[in-house]
């Protein structure tokens, strides 16, 4: 569940977070991760459950176990429900609509130093895969991960003004380990002379896993 930039959102939301009824995005994120198994699952749920996007739209990035995976997002224009599937192939996700900028050649321009930018994270992430057909190992992810790692000051999260923006917990998941490996930002590092942003120093990875009761 990521911030999308291009969704609607609610002016004027209730000490709740939503003014008009509904499940916000928090309790649709939990609906599904309690009640689903399957991407089918999940878009079953979505569709019959309405959806307030609240203060804070954002879109939903859904995969299972068999490879399918599948971008959930909600139109500004009317209000509708997009699906973008993944069609067997690995799936990106930044902070824009991805129905609404489906090819990359036709992103709207962007600085070539704006590191934080939605679609030149995008961008980032595309050309990565296209330079690695196949199966994406544990290691191939952390090397996508830092090429898009968020180490400047910007104020492309809706601020007046730029802030200091950091990657602070990147982390991978093994979806059939039932695992997830993370890390945890530190303090910034040297500074890269071709963007004039700080490196990020991060802890060792910790790795975590679920451990089943075969008795229940």
């Amino acid at each position: 569940m990521l911030a999308d930039n291009d969704a609607p959102a609610n002016k004027t939301p209730s000490p709740l977070g939503d003014n008009t009824g509904g499940l916000n995005i928090l309790q649709m994120a939990r609906l599904i991760l309690d009640t689903c198994a399957t991407v089918e699952e999940a878009r079953i749920a979505i569709l019959n459950n309405k959806l307030t996007l609240g203060f804070e739209p954002a879109h939903f990035l859904i995969g299972d176990r068999s490879g399918k995976s599948v971008i959930y997002e909600t139109s500004s224009r009317d209000f509708t429900d997009h699906f973008t599937g993944n069609n067997g192939n690995p799936q990106i996700m930044t902070n824009h609509s991805v129905h609404l900028y489906r090819d990359v050649n036709k992103f709207p321009s962007y600085s070539p130093s704006a590191t934080y930018n939605s679609f030149y994270r995008y961008r980032t992430l595309h050309n990565f895969l296209q330079k690695h057909p196949g199966k994406i190992s544990p290691d191939d992810a952390w090397r996508a991960l830092g090429s898009v790692y968020a180490h400047t000051a910007d104020a492309d999260e809706g601020a007046a003004f730029p802030i200091h923006c950091r990657t602070l917990c990147p982390m991978v998941y093994d979806i059939d380990e039932h695992s997830l490996e993370v890390k945890f930002y530190l303090k910034d590092g040297p500074i890269d002379p071709e963007t004039g942003d700080p490196s990020l120093i991060f802890s060792r990875p910790f790795k975590l896993k679920l451990k089943w009761d075969k008795k229940m």
